[in-house]
């Protein structure tokens, strides 16, 4: 039951199961693990607080290496 959500309007939310209460801030990602989180979660979705999203990891690769540019001489132009 894991979700990603981003909060797009800082806003006072359930911190935990015990009724604490946080400030969750602008851009902030939270990830659900339980179902008082995704409750909470849909709540600031259907608020238009929050909005759900699918953040995969980024894997680096041997082609995210910056190419190197080729030397060229260049050609001497004769003037007659």
């Amino acid at each position: 039951m894991s979700g990603q959500y981003k909060i797009i309007v800082p806003k006072a939310g359930y911190a935990n199961e015990g009724g604490d209460v946080k400030t969750y801030l602008l851009d902030e990602i939270v990830d659900v693990d339980g179902s008082w989180q995704k409750d909470e979660m849909d709540r600031f979705v259907a608020s238009g607080w929050a909005i759900e999203t699918k953040i995969k990891p980024v894997k680096k690769s041997s082609t995210d290496k910056p190419k190197k540019k080729k030397a060229t001489a260049k050609k001497k132009t004769s003037e007659k």
